[in-house]
């Protein structure tokens, strides 16, 4: 990539393009070379993985913490970001979905009193977004992730908090599920430097509800 043209087709001088770039590289998702240029990097299995990690830990976390209030599940909020999922899905929009996506599980977030932990997610799921976004052009693939949205949301309002989990861990989740079969389809996109973590026989995350439950 180039830094002038960047700047030229932003309409920007080149300094707010090059900070913008070394916050990239600081995230792992470009190379600059000195002399050489800067590259959009490969995606890293490894850093996939870890993005997924600490999204899902925190996520089902902040979960637990918001389910003694399932009144607050019932805001309208959350309702209107479910319908603008939707809305994007049915004309293709997906970097509208992508945004409505993040809204609504950053809303959920928030459920806990614990914005503040929620929005770390944000931060560390660069990597994994990568891959979320190569999934989206299947149709099924978006019908599917906004189901999900409405059955955690359904149980939460139910106060069945074990089944809340269940779905969002299985929404979490199924980035995962999906790689091998992404890496093959978009082999040139990946590095894979994390193969033994894909072990099928490898033990998932599994968070304690034991707490809560008493």
């Amino acid at each position: 990539m180039s830094e002038k043209e960047l700047a030229e087709q932003l309409g920007v001088s080149r300094t707010p393009v090059r900070e913008a770039l070394l916050r990239l590289s600081e995230d792992g998702l470009v190379a600059i070379a000195p002399q050489r240029g800067t590259t959009v990097t490969k995606i890293s299995v490894r850093q996939v993985l870890e993005a997924q990690l600490v999204r899902e830990v925190l996520e089902r976390s902040l979960l637990a913490l918001a389910s003694p209030w399932p009144g607050r599940a019932a805001s309208p909020a959350l309702d209107a970001i479910v319908a603008e999922q939707w809305q994007a899905a049915a004309v293709g929009d997906y970097p509208g979905f992508l945004d409505a996506d993040q809204s609504f599980h950053a809303a959920l977030s928030a459920l806990s009193g614990f914005a503040g932990v929620g929005r770390l997610t944000a931060t560390a799921r660069s990597h994994l977004d990568r891959v979320r976004a190569l999934s989206l052009p299947e149709a099924h693939v978006i019908q599917s992730r906004i189901t999900e949205h409405e059955e955690i949301l359904a149980a939460l309002r139910a106060g069945d908090l074990q089944t809340a989990d269940a779905h969002l861990t299985a929404h979490l989740r199924f980035v995962l599920e999906g790689l091998p079969a992404m890496q093959e389809r978009h082999p040139d996109y990946f590095v894979s430097d994390s193969e033994e973590f894909l072990d099928p026989e490898r033990p998932s995350i599994s968070i304690t509800l034991e707490a809560r439950q008493r």
